[in-house]
């Protein structure tokens, strides 16, 4: 037997294909590995999609100026 995943690897990680190792587990009825992978962070290729539009939808409101505190900071 070999580890399916050694300590620190991303558990996320997707193949060639975009299929993380959840969906390969999922797809292939490997309850017990799913519920391993889920134990340690794993997450279907659709949840990190989602994580993924989520992280990108606050970075553009964090970087968008908000008119309302914009002032004038010249000297009189």
């Amino acid at each position: 037997n070999f580890p399916l995943f050694t300590k620190g690897e991303n558990v996320n990680e997707k193949n060639k294909y975009g299929e993380s190792l959840l969906d390969n587990a999922i797809k292939w009825n490997r309850t017990e590995t799913a519920n391993l992978l889920r134990k340690h962070g794993g997450k279907t290729s659709e949840e990190l999609k989602a994580e993924e539009n989520e992280t990108t939808k606050q970075n553009n409101r964090s970087s968008t100026i908000n008119p309302g505190v914009l002032f004038d900071c010249r000297a009189p």
